[in-house]
């Protein structure tokens, strides 16, 4: 009868390793971790129950008790606990607990997302991106494309997509696709730049709009 246990365990921590899934000698493989699908992990601490799977690609950091996913690729050394991963990108030195990344969202840099539980997550989907030193607590979720760079938020900042820009809430101000500043700024040097960039006079009175409604007290 042939042996049901198709599978290797890594000599690093004895972890399993299923189907086309390539783990380097420099991985810890932890022993209730599995590497599975066409997934690919290189100099990472995966611990606790953890699956890397699909196409997903890890390039460092530590995972634990984590589900990674997708064409998700994990690099820099971030910290990833308890948490879904189906996105795009987690990198630099991010820290992610009870966290929900997909579709193609990123979170770079030394952003901090803190979820209650799986339960009751922090989501951060479709193109939206947090990154720099933005801190995320609580139960929410982040989507569109939105970019958040600083400060703490218990919910989502406002945003508005308004086709040719994005416009989100910031702790500085306002954020016009990835520039933040002032919002007096935007209100006073914004018309003279959008021309600039080739903006019609239309496009610029619904920008100063969105201006003055996303960062509205």
């Amino acid at each position: 009868m042939k042996d049901p246990r198709n599978y290797l365990r890594h000599f690093n921590g004895r972890g399993i390793i299923l189907g086309e899934a390539e783990v380097s000698k420099e991985t810890r493989l932890a022993r209730t971790a599995v590497a599975k699908g066409s997934s690919e992990i290189r100099d990472a601490n995966i611990i606790g129950y953890t699956t890397i799977q699909d196409n997903a690609l890890v390039l460092g950091g530590t995972v634990k008790d984590s589900l990674i996913g997708g064409s998700s690729i994990i690099s820099g050394v971030p910290y990833i606990n308890n948490s879904i991963i189906n996105g795009r990108m987690v990198t630099g030195n991010a820290i992610l607990f009870n966290a929900a990344v997909t579709g193609s969202a990123v979170v770079a840099d030394y952003a901090v997302v803190l979820g209650k539980s799986l339960d009751e997550p922090i989501v951060i989907t479709d193109s939206a991106r947090v990154y720099g030193t933005a801190k995320l607590i609580g139960s929410f979720t982040v989507s569109g494309d939105i970019r958040i760079s600083s400060g703490e938020w218990n919910r989502c900042p406002r945003h508005l997509d308004l086709g040719f820009v994005s416009v989100t809430e910031s702790k500085l101000g306002c954020m016009v696709d990835c520039c933040e500043r002032r919002v007096e700024y935007w209100l006073t040097h914004g018309p003279k730049l959008a021309r600039r960039w080739g903006w019609t006079e239309r496009e610029i009175n619904k920008a100063l709009d969105a201006v003055r409604f996303v960062c509205s007290k």
